[in-house]
């Protein structure tokens, strides 16, 4: 009996570690954007998803993304099958949707690093709960998520391919690199497995406890609150990260009394996108002109009934800039687009010396990774030879980007944000000094 005892001892104490895991094992990272098109600074974000069917207690547990340091997670409870967004470098007000942490001063890297989960403070092999790795292998944690059985030493998720702006997620449960790939969607959380289920999430049965029986009804009919009535819902999206000038999609859903999914012909859907451009339909794309913080509301409407549901669109600084100019009257200006995204600069404004404007058409838009050139034919701008000016302005005047060379330009040559160059309009720049 003594010997069955010992044994049954050893058994439970060898488990316990994994069975430790396996509690956590449905709280995950989903999702990640570490390089974002243009400045990262205030558009990386993490997303982390509770696959389960209870609500899980974060208070207190650490994210930590290689090089931007911990962050601890405050009072907070993620619902079943939903997911939470952690803003990095980004100030906002936290909700069940987005958590910020905006006290990091570094960015993550963009092209190697790691994420690790911990359902503690205390950092180790037996409080890592899950760990993705990026580009290289031998990352900080690595050696722990191995112990705890979360990746294989020396995976790391191939970069190779990938495009600024897109993100890395993860598609199936398999704790190594393939789990993983990277996505080019515009949403800030993809969609599929990362989108919430309604059907399962917010189903709501009425039962008798939900009840009230009015005395002034009669023959004890019972009486219902507005809030417990059935309703259709509308649903927006997660919260989205944009680069003014680029188009956005937007993806509606309507989901009826028992949170089936509508798709009747006779739902109408109204998209009001926060910045004074109202549309109709359930997918739509918007351009937003200007940087910022915007506030989309979707209304789904059938018959006589009407729902709203919103999300919030981060819209960051364009990426385009002047890369060269080349002075006189057979002289032109380049612009370039280093993201993968088409860019509309439509109603932006050139502007040159002494005052000479050039403001570009409607359907103006920049061919990811090009660079355009414009002549003082089409913009009617001489550039002089002597401390040329530049500047390019989004439509309502604010300007964007400029471009200043103090000196004189030798003949035949351009001149470039580092300098002399060999003219090459349209091509890379081959500055000279």
């Amino acid at each position: 009996m003594k010997k069955r005892w010992r044994l049954g001892v050893s058994a439970v104490i060898l488990v316990f570690p994994f069975f430790a895991h396996a509690l956590h094992s449905e709280v995950v990272i989903r999702e990640a954007l570490f390089d974002p098109e243009g400045t990262d600074t205030g558009l990386e974000y993490i997303v982390i998803e509770n696959t389960g069917n209870a609500p899980k207690e974060l208070t207190g547990w650490d994210l930590y993304p290689d090089g931007v340091g911990y962050y601890t997670f405050p009072a907070f409870s993620l619902e079943p099958k939903s997911v939470v967004t952690i803003h990095l470098r980004a100030p906002g007000t936290n909700d069940v949707k987005n958590l910020y942490h905006s006290s990091t001063t570094k960015n993550m890297g963009n092209t190697s690093g790691s994420i690790a989960l911990f359902s503690s403070t205390e950092h180790s092999s037996e409080t890592i709960v899950d760990f993705v790795e990026y580009g290289g292998e031998g990352e900080t944690w690595e050696p722990a998520a191995v112990s705890a059985g979360l990746w294989k030493t020396g995976d790391f998720v191939s970069l190779e391919g990938i495009l600024e702006g897109e993100k890395i997620r993860r598609t199936t449960e398999a704790h190594d690199a393939s789990a993983w790939s990277f996505d080019g969607s515009e949403d800030g959380v993809s969609g599929g497995e990362n989108s919430e289920d309604l059907s399962e999430n917010e189903e709501e049965d009425l039962g008798e406890e939900d009840t009230i029986t009015s005395s002034n009804s009669g023959g004890g009919v019972p009486y219902i609150p507005p809030e417990l009535l059935p309703s259709i819902k509308a649903y927006a999206g997660l919260d989205k990260n944009a680069v003014a000038g680029a188009s956005v999609s937007f993806s509606g859903k309507a989901f009826g009394w028992k949170n089936e999914p509508l798709e009747s012909s006779t739902l109408r859907f109204l998209w009001n996108f926060g910045d004074g451009v109202l549309t109709d339909g359930r997918n739509a794309r918007h351009t937003y002109a200007y940087p910022g913080i915007y506030s989309v509301v979707l209304e789904v409407i059938s018959g006589g009934e009407s729902v709203r549901d919103d999300l919030v669109v981060r819209a960051g600084e364009n990426p385009v800039v002047i890369s060269e100019l080349a002075p006189g009257e057979n002289g032109w200006i380049e612009l370039h687009n280093s993201s993968a995204r088409d860019i509309d600069i439509s109603g932006w404004i050139l502007k040159g010396e002494q005052n000479k404007e050039f403001v570009f058409p409607e359907n103006s838009h920049l061919a990811p990774r090009s660079r355009p050139v414009f002549s003082k034919e089409t913009s009617g701008i001489i550039f002089s030879s002597l401390n040329p000016r530049a500047a390019l302005s989004y439509p309502n005047g604010r300007v964007a980007r400029e471009f200043v060379f103090d000196g004189g330009i030798p003949s035949g040559q351009s001149v470039t944000a580092l300098g002399f160059a060999s003219p090459t309009p349209g091509a890379e720049n081959q500055s000279q000094n």
